[in-house]
């Protein structure tokens, strides 16, 4: 990396431009470290006040959990919707998740694995039911 700074090689050399403007990076530089830290609630959207703080965190922990799947499977969204039978896809477009029977096939799975409602709320204790499929 020396040798292409020298040579002054693209992008090397901009890189070290940036480095070098940095007043971080200076040898004179003082740190200014701050006296209090102050924690959040674990919710950053009602930290910043948002009206629907817990239904926007609920929203990003479920895309967080969607993001890790699709990634350990090495799946875009596409490949992962090309691979959901058309007939299922139509179903969940239209607002019909199976009714009585998706209630009942979730409440045998609860039964099975011994989860109850004071699991199922943390985000820790989410098990993937579906892992086989």
């Amino acid at each position: 990396m020396r040798a292409k700074v020298q040579a002054g090689a693209h992008p090397w050399i901009d890189s070290w431009n940036i480095l070098i403007a940095n007043s971080h990076s200076s040898s004179n530089y003082v740190a200014n470290p701050v006296g209090t830290l102050v924690r959040g609630t674990g919710n950053v959207f009602r930290d910043f006040g948002r009206p629907n703080s817990d239904a926007d965190q609920l929203k990003a922990i479920l895309a967080a959990e969607i993001i890790k799947i699709l990634n350990r499977q090495k799946l875009t969204v596409r490949a992962a919707h090309a691979r959901e039978p058309r007939q299922r896809r139509h179903r969940a477009r239209g607002g019909d998740l199976g009714g009585e029977r998706h209630g009942e096939a979730h409440a045998a799975r609860v039964r099975e694995h011994g989860e109850g409602p004071s699991t199922a709320a943390h985000p820790s204790k989410w098990r993937s039911f579906h892992s086989n499929e």
